[in-house]
């Protein structure tokens, strides 16, 4: 935050990292990890998986369905799941959730669902969040401030961190989840990562609050 605001902050930079620090403690965002120079977001998703397959005490062979239900992703098409499994190395059904921020617990859902339909035995949850590459939506313009009340609006970024995690399930018990939502869609603009085409493919109330920040 200060090599980024430096050259840019007009006001008491020490003042407002202090005050960055506060928030951080207040939020409980501890410890946030970075991709090193000579690490890959698929290194570490096949290091997960290795350990996760271990502690379940199964094999590859095993799973019957894997969802990828992650923003971070590389492809639209097609689904970005395929390419974790090629990578590595199932022929088991993949295909990817999204559903922001609430993707993880979407995917239990559906695993839930079709473990007590009788459908399948064991499902693998990989999620990969890499979005702190240079250059990227977040690094460096939200690090990079000219006042302190721009952390009204940058400030969640800055506890973002980086990692890949495997979650594997089996239908040993079925019964011990149940799912309830909330839903508001009359909020959807409040937090968005658009595509290039995002103005076909909303209403048009909505395009004058994403135009000014181009649905970033």
């Amino acid at each position: 935050m200060e090599e980024h605001s430096r050259n840019t902050f007009q006001e008491d930079l020490p003042k407002t990292l202090k005050t960055i620090g506060k928030l951080l403690e207040k939020s409980g965002s501890d410890t946030r990890h970075w991709l090193a120079a000579d690490e890959t977001p698929m290194q570490l998703m096949e290091a997960a998986f290795d350990e996760a397959l271990a502690q379940a005490n199964i094999s590859k062979s095993d799973l019957d369905l894997l969802i990828y239900p992650n923003v971070t992703r590389g492809f639209i098409e097609p689904a970005n799941s395929t390419f974790i499994a090629k990578a590595l190395g199932l022929n088991c059904r993949n295909f990817d959730v999204v559903d922001a921020c609430n993707g993880w617990v979407t995917a239990m859902d559906v695993i839930n669902s079709k473990m007590q339909a009788g459908e399948i035995r064991y499902a693998a949850i990989v999620n990969m969040e890499f979005g702190m590459s240079a250059g990227g939506p977040v690094m460096p313009k939200n690090f990079s401030l000219q006042s302190p009340a721009e952390l009204a609006y940058k400030f969640p970024s800055f506890t973002i961190g980086e990692a890949a995690v495997v979650t594997i399930l089996s239908n040993e018990a079925t019964d011990n989840f149940k799912f309830s939502y909330i839903n508001r869609p009359d909020l959807s603009d409040l937090s968005t990562i658009s595509l290039p085409d995002c103005k076909l493919l909303c209403n048009d109330a909505d395009i004058a609050k994403l135009e000014p920040t181009g649905g970033q």
